[in-house]
């Protein structure tokens, strides 16, 4: 159930919320805040047209530092995932980024006022001895690394138990989670076995939760609506699986097009 405290945080957030093209700017703006110990959390837009620009997060810091980047799914983990990026920022030293596609924050209602967050996760604040012009950015790096499986947010819907040999993991984030979960739930009632995993942490990557996922799987599909820059992750950490693409840039995934693929099996890989 939504608290308060998460309603609050996505509204503000929301209410602060940047455009993509803002990006310089913003990334200027979190690392003065992180050099100065006071870390802030900040909310960027992701409008369709241009499809989930997750590498343009990625790399928004010219010196290569991770930041941590969370994409909900609903209003529901909007509002969960905001309030976490405000902790991250507040008890871990984390400027953390709350990427939000336009149809979703058009989706999200304001409570009625303000609350101030308390505390809720608990995470390792790390630190390094180091000294010189790196410190910074190695100290950045020891709490986001040090603190990798802790910031691995995802939810998993497993194949029911009992329903027959699982061979494929599907893997999604954002809005394009719900065309996904469409067509998981339209292979099973097809007999086809299928595992989905829905990312909510997109950066630093989950990586041992996905490579957990994958294990036991025989082909993974990605869908993403960019050209595939979360697929490239996935192929490198999956190097034994066939890891397939369905992708849309100027228009959302479709549940026809992921079913598609899972119905090619095993000839689309």
């Amino acid at each position: 159930m939504t608290t308060p405290r998460e309603a609050s945080a996505v509204c503000e957030l929301a209410l602060a919320a940047r455009a993509m093209s803002e990006l310089p700017e913003l990334a200027m703006e979190q690392a003065r805040q992180f050099t100065a110990r006071a870390a802030a959390a900040a909310c960027v837009v992701q409008h369709g047209a241009n499809g989930t620009q997750v590498s343009a997060l990625r790399w928004m810091f010219p010196d290569g530092r991770t930041p941590v980047i969370l994409m909900p799914t609903s209003v529901k983990d909007a509002e969960f995932l905001a309030s976490a990026a405000v902790m991250l920022a507040l008890q871990a030293g984390l400027p953390s980024v709350f990427a939000v596609e336009g149809d979703l924050l058009a989706e999200l209602k304001a409570p009625p006022q303000a609350v101030t967050l308390a505390s809720a996760h608990r995470f390792q604040k790390l630190d390094t001895s180091s000294n010189g012009p790196d410190a910074e950015v190695q100290r950045w790096e020891s709490i986001v690394r040090g603190n990798a499986d802790a910031l691995a947010l995802a939810q998993r819907d497993l194949q029911p138990a009992g329903d027959g040999k699982v061979d494929w993991l599907v893997i999604s984030y954002g809005l394009t989670a719900r065309a996904a979960q469409g067509a998981v739930e339209a292979a099973r009632q097809k007999g086809i076995g299928v595992d989905h995993l829905v990312l909510h942490t997109l950066s630093p990557l989950p990586e041992r939760l996905i490579a957990s996922a994958a294990m036991g799987r025989r082909y993974v599909v990605v869908a993403e609506r960019n050209l595939g820059q979360v697929h490239r992750e996935i192929q490198r950490l999956c190097p034994s699986h066939a890891v397939v693409l369905v992708s849309a840039l100027s228009r959302p995934v479709e549940s026809e097009a992921v079913l598609g693929a899972l119905l090619k099996f095993p000839r689309c890989c």
